[in-house]
């Protein structure tokens, strides 16, 4: 089984997936470490200090590292075809504090807050695979999440109740 854990930067991704592949006995995949190797194409991005990823030849890259049961862990592991894709979600004011005290730029704080209210990841999620849910990470540690995110990995059943939009923010409160 391929399960591929994404989110905007600052939602727990990394830690999730750490806890989620040693749980289920998964090799763990960073999707960023295969994204910024020599075998993919990236370029420069706009004056905001990014790197553009060619996702044409992050898939091949990938399919040579991905084992039968895998934990991908990024913001572009939804590109790749997955048995379940888990968009974990983090409430704005919480997501603020958790890239500000990673040291971000006040800019890219605030991309990527727009990104989290707007749904960016989800809605690229949606438009790539068929499995996917949506996972709240505020309030709960990486181990609390992991556990449930086990559960949605193991039931299927149990995946309805974390589909997609059941997690929304207020559009108004946050770009008012």
């Amino acid at each position: 089984m391929i399960v591929s854990i994404t989110g905007t930067p600052g939602t727990g991704k990394s830690s999730v997936s750490e806890i989620l592949a040693e749980e289920l006995g998964f090799k763990l995949l960073d999707v960023n470490e295969v994204a910024f190797s020599e075998e993919v194409g990236t370029s420069e991005g706009d004056e905001r200090d990014t790197t553009e990823v060619d996702i044409d030849t992050l898939i091949p890259a990938l399919e040579e590292e991905v084992g039968e049961n895998s934990v991908l862990e990024g913001h572009l592991s939804h590109y790749f075809p997955s048995d379940l894709v888990v968009v974990l979600r983090t409430m704005p004011e919480e997501l603020k504090k958790r890239l500000e005290e990673k040291g971000w730029s006040e800019e890219k704080v605030e991309e990527n807050l727009e990104s989290e209210v707007l749904d960016g990841i989800l809605q690229e999620a949606v438009n790539q695979q068929e499995d996917v849910v949506e996972v709240d990470t505020t309030g709960k540690s990486p181990g609390e999440t992991a556990k449930l995110v086990k559960k949605l990995v193991e039931n299927k059943d149990k995946r309805e109740e974390y589909r997609p939009g059941t997690v929304s923010w207020d559009l108004d409160k946050y770009l008012g």
